[in-house]
């Protein structure tokens, strides 16, 4: 039934094969943010801002993606995002969170709570020095409890079609 729904709200949307929604999304990040970067190495802040631009920028190239506020999600920590999609050459749907700010978490406990396992530490990996990673549910729920407490983890129950077809709200 997810599906159903996501085919409708894709209607028109191209098809594209992964390595080339990377390198576009490669070049928007480094074009949204070496400028910034220049006063603020880490983004450190600016997650907002940055969301936004990159967002203006995916829907220009008539690629799926929604900005996600973590305190509408779960009245935690307020963090944004880009929740990312794309369908490639086999038909699959295929999820990105992209967060270039993210790297404002470098050595805190956020950095600390996904390094507790090996999903967890590719994740982290990726959003460090790429600022964007392929996901699935679980990987969700990882990104979003590095923002929350840790006893507040277990009481995520949100999924990447939770986001997609608005149902949190």
């Amino acid at each position: 039934m997810d599906r159903f729904y996501y085919d409708l709200l894709n209607i028109g949307k191209k098809k594209m094969d992964e390595p080339k929604y990377t390198k576009l999304l490669n070049r928007i990040i480094d074009e949204e943010t070496n400028y910034m970067r220049i006063e603020n190495p880490t983004l450190d802040r600016v997650c907002k801002v940055v969301s936004t631009n990159m967002n203006d920028r995916l829907k220009e190239l008539n690629i799926n993606s929604k900005i996600i506020n973590t305190k509408e999600l779960y009245d935690m920590y307020e963090h944004e995002f880009i929740l990312s999609s794309f369908i490639d050459l086999d038909n699959n749907i295929n999820y990105f969170i992209i967060d270039p700010s993210y790297s404002q978490f470098k050595n805190t406990n956020i950095e600390y709570t996904l390094n507790k396992t090996i999903e967890g530490k590719n994740l982290l990996n990726s959003l460090m020095c790429l600022g964007y990673s392929k996901i699935e549910d679980n990987d969700l729920k990882r990104y979003i409890g590095s923002l929350m407490c840790e006893s507040d983890i277990n009481k995520i129950d949100i999924t990447i079609s939770d986001l997609v077809l608005e149902r949190r709200k």
